[in-house]
């Protein structure tokens, strides 16, 4: 049975030109720019009460606890900044960051006069202890 491949003759210029063409292809496919940094901008926060928790587009942002003015680094655009702290109703504000730009805020968040006053001692409990215990069999 014949043999189903045939060997043609390529000329030696021809080789080196595919050669060059997939060694070309090959640089061009791993060789990939660096990716466009994004611009951003910068979030100056003042918060009443210190302890309030801070969400940025539904992610939080850590801060130092009881810090009152937060630096906070964004991208530029749109956002929603939301602030929640015990005993206070939230807060929400959308906001724009321009581009290489600063945003200032001042949030004070009120309190809410139904709210449970917050617990900062151990729970105390409902009868002072007996004088003398009672005597066990």
């Amino acid at each position: 049975m014949p043999s189903m491949t045939t060997s043609a003759k390529v000329h030696p210029a021809t080789r080196i030109r595919w050669r060059n063409l997939a060694l070309g292809l090959l640089l061009a496919a791993g060789c990939k720019s660096a990716p466009v940094a994004k611009p951003a901008g910068v979030l100056w926060l003042n918060l009443t009460p210190p302890s309030a928790t801070v969400l940025l587009d539904e992610q939080p942002v850590v801060s130092r606890a009881g810090a009152v003015t937060l630096r906070i680094a964004v991208r530029a655009g749109a956002h929603r900044l939301e602030l929640r702290a015990p005993g206070h109703f939230p807060a929400y504000r959308d906001l724009d960051v321009p581009s290489a730009g600063q945003v200032h805020m001042d949030v004070a968040l009120r309190p809410d006069p139904d709210a449970e006053p917050p617990t900062d001692a151990a729970a105390r409990p409902l009868a002072p202890p007996p004088a003398k215990l009672p005597e066990l069999p």
